[in-house]
């Protein structure tokens, strides 16, 4: 909790208040807004909007909070008063979220136009509240214009959609193997003093299993533009700052142009609690996919039933689970039914219906497959009992067979249809769990079903990835599995993605046999019985702030995780900041070669199989990744943080400076 306001507070810069016109405000903090400005002979009166979610709070105290002119920065001009709220008091916020009143500041000469409202924290920190507030001028600024979806409705398709096929992309014609995706927006109300100016694009290849994590300069005018590399049509996931992230679909060879703004609003569920965020520039097939989901998921209600069926993961009963299922299988049938009549009246191409249709199913049968999962592992629970003691009759007794056979033409068009990788991040990670999904019907089958050849292929590319040998015996294996799944791989993506990844571990084992590469240098750590081992690992890197990932090589969170820190790691080299990559010493060689391959940065230290029991059970954590944060002094600050967390970086140069 913060000084003045709890942390998760969100900022809206509303159209409704007192006055039509609120002053012209370079930027705004969460929970403050500012509506209206009335010098007087004695003082100034600043109409605000005081925001929080219903039943917080606000703390507006007196002696922190003051305006600075911008010509004179020494100067301060104090709060001395305040209408229809009390100040050093909280403030609870009722079911609107919002609470009107007036800050009254000390009398301002009137040769000050343009203040900046600032707030002094009690370790003496600045923080921004307000910038570029004109008392004299009032924001005459409209909302950018963005497309109307609609207007994708007005004219009538020339593409004629009779249903989705997915045998038009047996051959993944929409993958293209380093292709890039163009992305430009503008953020409105963006003032370089905000707090941050970068915003972080999260991009996936379901095929290889790799991820991206870029960070991306704002310009001080709050454009933006990059690149994205990426093989195929995806959401990527954009952070901007420290605000809610937006998902935007991108395909490589499309630009995807949006305009948002720095001001949010809690309750503003549909653009991510923002203002606004929109679309602009030419309609291709990337812009028309993310204009149309909002109209694809108001349709069919597809949050409100992604939510409802949820619940079913926690009911104790098989058959209410079982039950779900089945009512989603009607819920699927009927929007089966109902996608041409949608989808007909768009005026896009056919390749946009599909992957809107797509979107669609796959948005349930995810649910479904979960559910399905559960009831797996209900059914392995014997004797189950009831509340009142007495034993309920065993899952075996339900008609566990019947389950997909009202929707086997939604199995066939979804999970052989390879479109999926491209609108739904989650259809896969249970799959391989499902036994009731295998060999149901003539969709699941290895030649026809590539859902399940995307799995074999996955499986395949992860054990060379982290083989534990790199010699040719390995890798006469490792080409005997390649050629037998490439032969029942009916899909040149998936088996490109097989080759490239066999032909780097050919060129690993090459430069190894003629002793080009080397192995990192690591350190193995067995501390006596008598000794801390945390204070053993960090005692050489006393006086740095020190950073420590707990990480397994079979672990794919944290082999991402720490490619994706690279940068953070590299930023911090010159500070006396440490990163340790802590790990057992079961398996050195074959996580010497993974790091030396990624060029991870770092200490790699490996513990004795003892002392990783220790450490488990001194943070009571048996899950990876798993990091904490050390002092200079060697104490430990905080456990479950990561690199990758929103702000980590932040937070480490607060500790340095400390």
């Amino acid at each position: 909790m913060k000084h003045i306001i709890l942390s998760i507070i969100s900022l809206t810069l509303s159209t409704f208040g007192l006055f039509a016109l609120p002053p012209k405000i370079d930027y705004q903090t969460n929970y403050l807004e500012v509506t209206d400005i009335e010098r007087q002979d004695t003082c100034l009166r600043i109409s605000v909007i005081l925001k929080n979610f219903p039943g917080y709070w606000i703390n507006i105290p007196k002696n922190a909070v003051y305006l600075r002119s911008q010509n004179d920065t020494v100067r301060k001009y104090k709060l001395i008063g305040s209408e229809n709220f009390e100040l050093n008091k909280r403030i609870w916020m009722k079911e609107s979220g919002k609470h009107e009143g007036i800050l009254i500041f000390e009398k301002i000469p009137s040769d000050v136009t343009v203040v900046d409202m600032l707030s002094t924290e009690d370790n003496g920190n600045i923080e921004t509240m307000g910038l570029g507030i004109n008392l004299e001028e009032t924001d005459t600024n409209e909302p950018p214009k963005m497309i109307d979806p609609k207007t994708l409705f007005e004219t009538a398709s020339l593409d004629e959609w009779s249903g989705l096929d997915p045998k038009r992309y047996k051959d993944i014609p929409f993958y293209q193997e380093n292709g890039k995706a163009h992305v430009k927006g503008k953020l409105y109300d963006y003032h370089p003093a905000a707090g941050f100016s970068t915003l972080k694009i999260h991009t996936n290849n379901f095929i290889t299993g790799s991820r991206d994590n870029l960070t991306e300069n704002i310009n001080t005018d709050g454009t933006f533009e990059f690149d994205l590399n990426v093989d195929y049509p995806q959401y990527c996931t954009l952070q901007i700052g420290d605000m809610p992230s937006n998902d935007v679909f991108v395909i490589p060879g499309d630009t995807v142009e949006l305009v948002t703004t720095t001001h949010t609003d809690f309750l503003n569920e549909a653009n991510g609690y923002r203002k606004y965020f929109g679309f602009t520039g030419r309609i291709n097939d990337a812009t028309a996919v993310n204009l149309l989901t909002d109209s694809l998921i108001s349709r069919y209600n597809l949050n409100h039933i992604s939510s409802q069926y949820n619940l079913a993961k926690t009911d104790s009963m098989p058959e209410s689970v079982y039950n779900k299922n089945k009512e989603l299988g009607v819920e699927l049938k009927r929007i089966l039914s109902d996608l041409p009549e949608f989808l007909g009246q768009i005026n896009v191409s056919t390749y946009v219906k599909d992957l809107l249709a797509t979107e669609a199913l796959t948005s349930i049968v995810t649910i479904m497959q979960w559910n399905d999962v559960l009831l797996h592992q209900r059914e392995m629970q014997k004797n189950l009992r009831d509340s009142e003691n007495n034993y309920i009759k065993p899952f075996e007794s339900l008609d566990s067979e019947n389950l997909y056979q009202p929707y086997e033409k939604i199995n066939l068009l979804v999970y052989s249809n390879p479109l999926t990788i491209s609108t739904n991040r989650y259809l896969y990670s249970s799959l391989g769990q499902n036994i009731l999904f295998k060999d149901r019907d003539s969709a699941t089958n290895e030649r026809n079903c590539f859902a399940l050849q995307l799995l074999l292929v996955k499986s395949l590319i992860e054990s060379m990835e982290i083989a534990n040998l790199h010699d040719r015996e390995s890798l006469n294996k490792h080409k005997e599995n390649v050629t037998n799944l490439a032969s029942i791989i009916a899909y040149p993506a998936l088996n490109m993605a097989l080759i490239n990844t066999y032909t780097d571990l050919v060129e690993d084992v090459v430069l190894k046999e003629n002793s080009i590469k080397m192995e990192p240098s690591y350190t193995k750590l067995d501390v006596d019985k008598e000794k801390d081992v945390l204070e053993e690992l960090v005692k050489p890197y006393l006086g740095n702030l020190v950073y420590i990932d707990f990480w397994a090589l079979w672990c794919s969170p944290c082999r991402m995780g720490m490619i994706e820190q690279k940068k953070i790691v590299e930023h911090f080299a010159d500070q006396p900041f440490k990163v340790l990559y802590v790990s057992d010493d079961s398996n050195i060689a074959g996580s010497n070669h993974w790091l030396q391959k990624k060029n991870i940065p770092g200490e790699h230290i490996y513990l004795s199989s003892e002392n990783w029991k220790r450490i488990s059970e001194y943070f009571n954590s048996n899950y990876f990744p798993f990091g904490v944060l050390i002092g200079k002094d060697g104490n430990l600050i905080k456990t479950h943080f990561n690199l990758n967390y929103p702000n980590a970086d932040k937070e480490i140069e607060r500790h340095l400076k400390e």
